[in-house]
């Protein structure tokens, strides 16, 4: 087994991340403070999932209660448009352990996916040390997804000038996401 062949990931023992959310009009974050304001208040929700086959199969806690877009020219490039996903307090593979592929999409980024039909699963923070935390499960690849909201677009400055905004409360830029990245991967290693 690969050192990115990984069947199964709990991320409970990670540090808190934050949930995304904002006032009812898109406008700017200076900084991560959004990020951060209502985790504590935040209702977390068991939620179960799986690939476009069927194959795979997991479970996760929800971390917050909605959902991100995600603009970024990675996420862009690997889903073919803004990735919407949500945050979770753990992640566990249920069934189809073995069809589950890791693509090393950067340095510090890693992103899940079924061999068998390509759907993707997840992606999280991958520290020098190689500790992996703050996963992101796919919005699409949970079983109920309807009744989330969405809380903000992340890296809103690289938005395709075509499609516009798409309503957030919270637009969060390049420059405060790759800080903010920066801080999670330093905390993961200290």
């Amino acid at each position: 087994m690969s050192k990115h062949d990984h069947p199964t990931f709990d991320l409970a023992a990670g540090p808190a991340s934050s949930v995304l959310t904002g006032s009812a009009a898109p406008t700017p974050v200076p900084d991560s403070a959004a990020l951060d304001r209502i985790e504590a208040e935040s209702a977390q929700r068991e939620v179960t999932g799986g690939c476009l086959c069927g194959t795979v199969r997991f479970a996760a806690k929800l971390r917050g209660h909605g959902y991100s877009a995600c603009h970024c020219a990675e996420c862009r490039a690997w889903a073919g448009g803004p990735v919407l996903s949500v945050r979770t307090s753990w992640f566990v593979l249920t069934a189809g352990e073995d069809k589950v592929g890791f693509h090393r999409a950067s340095e510090t980024l890693e992103r899940s996916f079924c061999t068998c039909c390509g759907g993707h699963l997840s992606y999280r923070l991958v520290s020098q040390s190689g500790l992996r935390d703050n996963s992101l499960a796919m919005l699409g690849a949970l079983d109920d997804c309807e009744t989330l909201p969405l809380n903000a677009e992340l890296h809103a400055d690289a938005r395709l000038s075509s499609l516009g905004p798409l309503g957030a409360p919270t637009q969060i830029d390049t420059a405060t996401m790759t800080a903010r990245r920066d801080m999670k991967l330093k905390t993961m290693t200290a």
